[in-house]
């Protein structure tokens, strides 16, 4: 767990209450909630909710919001070269 990754996320979450959250954190939940980015595997997302990266909660839903939206190279390739 970096300590750059729990502070951007302290300094740049939406509420007060979601800061309160990852501040209450213990330093072993710290670990697991900053560890990587939550997986996303062929059943979906599956995880804890709460703050972090590796968590479910809104910013990583919005990250695979935004992914599932996004065509792929291979599609906007064949949409430019039609």
């Amino acid at each position: 767990m970096a300590n750059i990754e729990v502070t951007k996320w302290i300094n740049n979450v939406e509420s007060e209450e979601m800061r309160r959250e990852i501040l209450s954190y213990s330093s072993s939940e710290l670990a697991d909630a900053f560890d990587g980015d939550l997986k996303f595997g062929t059943a979906g997302m599956r995880g804890v909710m709460g703050m972090g990266s590796n968590r479910i909660n809104v910013y990583t839903l919005r990250k695979v919001c935004l992914l599932y939206i996004s065509p792929s190279p291979e599609t906007l390739a064949n949409l430019v070269c039609r």
